[in-house]
């Protein structure tokens, strides 16, 4: 039986507060913001690499509703 090496791809999010006038405004800040930016323990990065952010969900200030996605264009095609 042959062995292989499967390397499994998640995804994981992290929220932050940002006072802007428009969403897309929100989400281009978002990007520039240190508290984006996640890491791991010692023990945890020896199994896990984590990349850079790459899409942002801006939603109301209760997160109840999204308002701008600025991946969805790029999902459809356009």
């Amino acid at each position: 039986m042959t062995k292989y090496y499967v390397t499994i791809a998640y995804s994981a999010s992290k929220s932050v507060g940002v006072e802007a006038n428009s969403p897309q405004e929100a989400a281009n800040k978002a990007y520039e913001m240190d508290d984006v930016y996640v890491s791991f323990c010692h023990q945890c990065s020896r199994k896990i690499d984590i990349g850079d952010p790459y899409r942002a969900y801006v939603y109301n200030e209760d997160q109840t509703q999204e308002l701008f996605d600025d991946g969805a264009d790029a999902l459809k095609g356009e």
